[in-house]
């Protein structure tokens, strides 16, 4: 299963390349998500049938999930969660920070992550009980033990209350850490938490298809994830802190009262 995820991840990648050249933006259009416009390219719909094609032929009974079209509502155990391009927002604009990300799941639980970034050509890969590996090399997250050390990124959710809390959340995240970004792909910024490039990530509202995959590279790298209350995160949208587990109570004595 995972080298048919990779297989249509790297062809996914090859077709949306054709989209960025680092100077002309592909033509984009917005769709209404609750109350925000997400932005939307025809390369999103184009990689999404690329990959759904692929893996509906090589797991016909299996249940699938897509940003674009949503849930096939097919009865299976296993369900995969297929995001063709997270960061459309930053690919849309031209700049190289987004990804495609496959995730399986059994029973609801994140069983297999794919994460691919097509530019610099960086492949992120986990099973259950397997490991976390970038372009085959093993990788953990990084074990900085003091807050005012971290490197943490962040991303703000999209309705107008998460918006408005986020401004919060930075405000006192900033009180005691050395550094944050927030480049806008939560996939990709969750890998980077799993190979140790940022320390934490802090995720207010992130929808569950953006970190399915990525989720379960980050905890085979020995992230720990949880929400803002400490409670163990399970596959839905909500917040997340993902980091190495010595981490999680100084993130979550902060963030809990938010």
């Amino acid at each position: 299963m995972l080298d048919a995820a990779i297989r249509a991840a790297k062809e996914a990648g090859t077709l949306i390349k054709q989209g960025f050249d680092g100077s002309l933006a592909p033509e984009s259009t917005f769709k209404q998500e609750n109350d925000t416009l997400q932005v939307v390219t025809d390369f999103d719909a184009a990689a999404e049938k690329l990959i759904l094609d692929q893996l509906k032929q090589a797991f016909p009974d299996h249940a699938f999930f897509s940003e674009e079209i949503g849930d096939d509502h097919i009865e299976s155990d296993y369900r995969w969660v297929v995001d063709p391009i997270d960061g459309t927002s930053n690919y849309a604009r031209q700049i190289p920070f987004f990804c495609i990300s496959i995730g399986l799941t059994y029973k609801g639980e994140p069983i297999l992550g794919v994460v691919y970034q097509p530019i610099t050509d960086e492949l992120f890969t986990a099973e259950r009980g397997k490991g976390a590996f970038l372009n085959g090399k093993e990788i953990k997250v990084a074990n900085v033990s003091e807050l005012n050390k971290a490197f943490i990124t962040v991303d703000r959710g999209k309705s107008q209350y998460e918006k408005e809390r986020f401004v919060n959340i930075v405000v006192e995240l900033t009180k005691h850490i050395r550094s944050m970004r927030m480049p806008g792909s939560g996939a990709l910024q969750t890998c980077y938490v799993a190979c140790g490039r940022f320390d934490a990530a802090i995720f207010n509202g992130l929808s569950f298809y953006d970190v399915a995959a990525a989720a379960i590279i980050a905890q085979e790298a020995g992230a720990q994830i949880s929400d803002f209350s400490a409670r163990t995160w399970k596959l839905k949208t909500g917040d997340m802190i993902i980091s190495h587990p010595s981490f999680q109570p100084k993130l979550t004595k902060i963030l809990q009262d938010i």
